[in-house]
């Protein structure tokens, strides 16, 4: 598999790129999700997963639900290690914008 086959909307900003970005996420096995704030990262927890359900990005940890948002208004980068990838977006649970850093468990392409 090549590193440019997968196939994303070419516009970064558009509700497709979003959408097809989120489904990249799906199903992968999180080792730790930590929270960046002003004051530095804090961890959330450890072990869980990311899934797209109905349109909506939900962050699992130790069985609750730390993050959810809407596919999309998440803007989703992939880390440069590849084992992981930045969420930004407004969390419905609490309403305001967070950012998270999910790392993957053994994640391999």
């Amino acid at each position: 598999m090549s590193l440019f086959s997968k196939k994303l909307p070419k516009k970064e900003n558009s509700r497709a790129f979003r959408l097809a970005k989120a489904k990249t996420f799906d199903g992968l096995l999180l080792q730790y999700v930590t929270e960046r704030t002003d004051s530095g990262e804090i961890v959330l927890g450890k072990g869980g997963s990311v899934s797209v359900r109905e349109g909506e990005v939900i962050v699992l940890c130790a069985q609750e639900i730390v993050f959810r948002c809407p596919a999309e208004e998440l803007s989703a980068s992939d880390l440069l290690s590849g084992n992981g990838a930045i969420f930004t977006g407004v969390d419905t649970l609490c309403g305001r914008e967070r950012t998270l850093v999910v790392h993957f468990s053994y994640y391999r392409k």
